[in-house]
């Protein structure tokens, strides 16, 4: 999947965004995206083919997001 060009500007929430796309392996673009209002990302990889944390992912600014999302999101990606 490619995120590239997609405007997160006004997003708040990613929250079961990826959930369920099982054959989703790879995402391109996380590091375009603007994290700074996102406050809800639980669920986000929950049930794809997705084994490490997205690059680009790694340095977002998830200050806004709640730990338990955030824990609940990372679990997921760790656990496969």
């Amino acid at each position: 999947m490619d995120l590239v060009g997609l405007d997160t500007s006004k997003v708040t929430t990613m929250e079961n965004m990826f959930q369920d796309c099982k054959n989703l392996t790879t995402i391109k673009g996380m590091d375009k995206i603007d994290w700074t209002k996102i406050t809800k990302i639980s669920n986000m990889f929950r049930d794809t083919a997705i084994t490490a944390v997205p690059s680009g992912m790694e340095n977002a600014d998830l200050s806004n997001a709640t730990d338990d999302e955030l824990m609940d999101a990372c679990k997921q990606v760790e656990s496969y």
